[in-house]
C-alpha cells in the first residue's frame, strides 16, 4: 500500500481548507453586500431621476435638480463599477478554495475505496456528510 499522510494530516489540511473557506466567503459576502446596497440605491436615483423628469415644471428647478440627480447617478455607477470589480477578485479565491476542498473530499473517497481507512473522525464526519 503507497505511503498515506496520517489521519491528523488529512483532518488538519482540511480544517486549514475550511478556514480558509471561511474567511474567504466574508469577504465575498461583505463586498457582495456592499455592491448590492450601492446597485439598490442607484435604482432609486434612476426611478427618481424619471420621476423628477417626468413631473417637473419649472424649468429653473427643474434643470437643477435633474442635472444634481445625473451627477449622483454616474457616481453611483462609477462607485458600482468598482465593487463589481471588487466583488469578482473576491469571487476568485473563493472558487478557488472550494475547488481544493473538492479535491480534497474526492482524494479522501479514493483512499477510502482503495481501503485506507484510517482517518481522523473529523474527516470521516465531512465525508459522510
Amino acid at each position: 500500500m503507497p505511503n498515506h499522510p496520517s489521519a491528523t494530516e488529512l483532518a488538519s489540511r482540511f480544517r486549514g481548507l475550511d478556514r480558509r473557506h471561511g474567511r474567504l466567503a466574508a469577504t465575498y459576502d461583505q463586498a457582495k453586500a456592499r455592491y448590492d446596497a450601492v446597485t439598490n440605491h442607484l435604482h432609486a436615483k434612476r426611478h427618481a431621476l424619471a420621476e423628477e423628469t417626468r413631473l417637473s415644471r419649472h424649468p429653473l428647478t427643474r434643470q437643477s435638480c435633474i442635472s444634481s440627480l445625473r451627477r449622483d447617478v454616474q457616481a453611483l455607477e462609477e462607485n458600482q463599477r468598482t465593487l463589481k470589480s471588487a466583488t469578482d477578485q473576491a469571487a476568485r479565491p473563493l472558487k478557488r478554495c472550494e475547488k481544493d476542498m473538492r479535491a480534497w473530499v474526492k482524494y479522501v473517497q479514493n483512499c477510502r475505496a482503495l481501503g485506507y481507512r484510517q482517518f481522523h473522525p473529523f474527516a470521516v464526519r465531512v465525508i459522510e456528510n
